[in-house]
């Protein structure tokens, strides 16, 4: 089941929940395709956390993949036969990421195809969290804030133009993996 929730009269984001069979072995996998990438980036002054393209399949990284689709073809009005592009990558933050800024996701996806839309499903959420720490923040065109703490499992679904940002997690002693 997906959750709409309205951030105005024209944004929205979905909510859904995904469950599953082995997350300790998806962090495994997840782990090992930061490995295998060499093009994974490495946190900087201006890029947060750990970034990496999935460039490897395993069973869970499969599992996971086939469940997002199956929502994003269920709770919408694109047609599963019609082609579609998806480009997956992790984003692993720690206690030690002090970045914050916002950013959206539409510049295309290495096609000409318009992107409509950005996923994150939260594999591993921080721990030890004050305030703001560890949530998704969204930043409207008239500057109004939104901000969602996700949970463990939670597949959130937005338009690629919306500038969002994570909130750090300086008290975390387990890194965010999205």
């Amino acid at each position: 089941m997906i959750e709409e929730i309205k951030l105005n009269d024209n944004v929205s984001i979905y909510k859904a929940k995904i469950e599953i069979s082995d997350i300790n072995k998806l962090i495994s996998d997840i782990k090992l395709n930061l490995d295998i990438d060499i093009n994974s980036k490495k946190p900087t002054a201006s890029e947060p956390g750990i970034q990496s393209t999935l460039v490897i399949s395993t069973t869970s990284i499969r599992e996971l993949n086939e469940k997002i689709i199956d929502v994003l073809f269920k709770n919408s009005k694109i047609d599963k036969n019609t082609p579609y592009t998806t480009r997956q990558w992790v984003y692993i933050s720690d206690n030690k990421n002090p970045y914050f800024g916002f950013h959206s996701h539409d510049k295309k996806n290495y096609t000409n195809i318009p992107l409509q839309f950005t996923y994150t499903y939260y594999v591993q959420i921080p721990n030890n969290l004050v305030g703001d720490d560890g949530k998704l923040v969204f930043k409207l065109d008239d500057d109004t804030i939104y901000s969602i703490l996700p949970e463990i499992g939670d597949l959130l679904i937005f338009p690629t133009t919306l500038l969002h940002a994570p909130m750090t997690n300086t008290n975390s002693d387990i890194e965010r993996i999205v």
